[in-house]
């Protein structure tokens, strides 16, 4: 429903930027389902322009024996880059005198609460957007669930700029639907750990499992048949500048304002730590 002129958050209290602000903050890295693959890199903080060029750097090989005396040959570092365009993120709220008389609970609180999901929320989607993005793939049909790890391993193994012991045979996160979290559970059988059993070699908190050394956290954000796998170190989120929180009252209406700004991009860091899965719904794929 549209809001109206008259349509505002009640407030009891005028909003201290200097007190919201840290528990907005506290709050972000709490919220996401997906933050935890893109950890946040601050090094773009206080620096000019609006565009991040990523280098994405290719493996040269291994070392090469020489004999003495014998001319050295020089390897140059080869690398392609790509560009993430830095956004701008506000969640904002007007907020009346008139809470004064009918104040209700915490409204500071809340308000942080609130305006720490609206960006959290934007940025989680972001993330899995660009995670949807991976130049790996996965696809087909398996004849058992247990053959999706296999394929997923493959996949990792002949990536470009694989390097064994470094982007494989590590394994990550494997994030997937609810209902296909449900038969992964069910055609595992033994080679199921529960997540109450990983301990310290938790991952992601909210995982619901572990399958051949593979996390599984569920999510309603993907569909069924469709699932992202990723390795640490894949992804990144770049904070150009922390959350800032604004308020300022406006005496003509006597309405409290505030809102939250932040700047940031996403970006896949190593295309061999990320891949996308994706299964026909035809005989016995993922999910069926």
């Amino acid at each position: 429903m549209p809001t109206s002129a008259t349509n505002y958050t009640h407030f009891a209290d005028m909003l201290d930027p200097q007190v919201l602000a840290p528990m907005i903050g506290a709050q972000l890295s709490k919220l996401n389902v997906f933050t935890s693959i893109a950890p946040t890199d601050t090094t773009l903080e206080g620096k000019p322009g609006d565009t991040i060029t990523i280098p994405k750097y290719k493996y040269t090989g291994s070392a090469k024996e020489y004999g003495e005396g014998e001319q050295i040959n020089f390897d140059s570092l080869q690398y392609t880059t790509q560009q993430a365009k830095i956004k701008k993120i506000v969640s904002a709220y007007s907020i009346s005198d008139e809470a004064a008389f009918i104040p209700y609970g915490d409204p500071r609180t809340e308000a942080s609460r609130q305006m720490a999901m609206a960006l959290a929320t934007y940025v989680d989607d972001d993330i899995l957007a660009t995670a949807k993005t991976a130049p790996l793939q996965v696809s087909g049909n398996t004849p058992d669930q247990i053959d999706l790890i296999d394929n997923l391993e493959d996949t990792f193994a002949n990536a470009t700029n694989a390097i064994e012991g470094a982007t494989y045979p590590q394994q990550g996160v494997l994030y997937v639907s609810y209902k296909d979290a449900a038969a992964l559970r069910k055609s595992a059988g033994d080679n199921w750990t529960r997540a109450s059993d990983l301990g310290d070699n938790i991952l992601i908190n909210g995982g619901f499992g572990e399958l051949l050394g593979w996390e599984i956290v569920r999510t309603a954000k993907l569909t069924k048949g469709h699932a992202i796998a990723v390795k640490p170190g894949a992804m990144k989120t770049y904070l150009k500048r922390a959350p800032q929180v604004y308020a300022w009252y406006d005496g003509d209406h006597q309405i409290n304002k505030v809102s939250t700004t932040e700047y940031l991009a996403t970006a896949i860091y190593n295309d061999a730590l990320l891949a996308t899965i994706g299964f026909s719904s035809s005989t016995s794929g993922l999910g069926k």
